[in-house]
């Protein structure tokens, strides 16, 4: 996983003071075929919601998809886990367990899971978001 933090990327002032959220995606390098929309599906399983977006925009005039950053493609994905003050470690234990227990099942079955929405091919733009 590669940790998205504005206050370690040297953020603004404005920047660290920041929503108790934490952001990850998968590392693209893996070039995984499965995407962090995928892992978010597999972790529902456990009861847990994390938020999985891709980095792209619906342009409500073209419906074309856009990037939304300058630094990562359209088709990249990432998730999100929004950390409440409830949380307590048993509870972000369980967590990190469904996480790996989700990896392990899409690194066995990545060729017969399919996510319910088509992904856009890589370069090629599509008429959803990707």
């Amino acid at each position: 996983f590669e940790i998205l933090d504005a206050v370690a990327n040297g953020g603004t002032e404005a920047e660290k003071l920041c929503l108790p959220v934490v952001t990850a995606m998968l590392n693209p390098e893996l070039e995984l075929n499965y995407d962090d929309i995928d892992l978010q599906h597999v972790i529902a399983q456990g009861h847990w919601y994390v938020s999985g977006y891709h980095m792209s925009m619906h342009h409500p005039l073209t419906e074309e998809s856009m990037p939304l950053f300058t630094d990562q493609a359209c088709e990249q994905a990432m998730f999100r886990v929004v950390v409440k003050n409830n949380l307590t470690m048993r509870m972000a234990e369980h967590l990190l367990t469904e996480i790996k227990g989700a990896v392990d099942f899409l690194n066995e079955h990545t060729k017969g899971f399919k996510h319910r929405k088509p992904k856009c091919e890589k370069g090629k733009p599509g008429r959803h978001v990707c």
